[in-house]
């Protein structure tokens, strides 16, 4: 009865902001999929918002490649860069391709969520490819990197990170700060505690029996 009465309001209503609430109960609603044809018909919206966000919850939904495919011809980064996210946790066989044409995309949205998936799924050319736009000739490609790792949460990334916070633009310095100082304090949970010797009567007493 919830979803029905979800697909009549989608119908129904034209304020953007009543459909953004809607799109977030259908991305979080596992009987969603009764849903799909709404959402195809909002991705053709003249809202740039409601259809990137429409883009990305029809490709988590359906993983779809054809459907992605379309997503990635659209004019509007956001679309497109959506539908990328939306294969996070695909079957790599079907999105891979899908996934490297991703990373040629002329948009750094695209491209950096493209790397983080394919990083993920163990491809190696996702870290030289993050290493080389780590020095991209434009500061959004560059910040965009620096978020990537951030998601990909790995300190193997710590030395470009360094180069990143010693960048020009301050966008991808603060960028870059955030997410090294997340990686730094993963590292330092992560790493083994230090044994330290006991101390006290009774080891001292110990000592002196050894």
């Amino acid at each position: 009865r919830e979803l029905h009465r979800k697909r009549l309001e989608m119908r129904v209503t034209k304020d953007p902001r009543r459909i953004s609430r809607i799109l977030k109960l259908i991305d979080q609603d596992e009987r969603a999929m009764a849903l799909v044809p709404w959402l195809r018909e909002l991705v053709d919206s003249e809202n740039a918002n409601l259809a990137s966000k429409a883009a990305m919850i029809l490709s988590r939904l359906t993983k779809n490649p054809m459907v992605v495919h379309r997503f990635l011809q659209s004019s509007d980064p956001r679309v497109r860069a959506n539908a990328v996210e939306g294969l996070w946790g695909g079957n790599i066989e079907t999105t891979r391709p899908l996934l490297l044409a991703a990373v040629s995309d002329g948009h750094h949205r695209v491209v950096a969520n493209a790397l983080v998936e394919l990083y993920r799924v163990g491809d190696s050319m996702a870290v030289e490819k993050i290493k080389e736009l780590a020095c991209h000739a434009e500061a959004l490609f560059r910040a965009a990197i620096a978020w990537a790792i951030g998601e990909i949460d790995s300190p193997d990334f710590l030395p470009t990170l360094q180069l990143l916070e010693r960048d020009t633009a301050l966008a991808v310095r603060l960028r870059a700060g955030r997410t090294a100082k997340r990686l730094h304090g993963m590292a330092t949970v992560s790493a083994p505690a230090a044994v330290v010797a006991p101390s006290g009567p009774d080891s001292t007493a110990s000592a002196a029996q050894g």
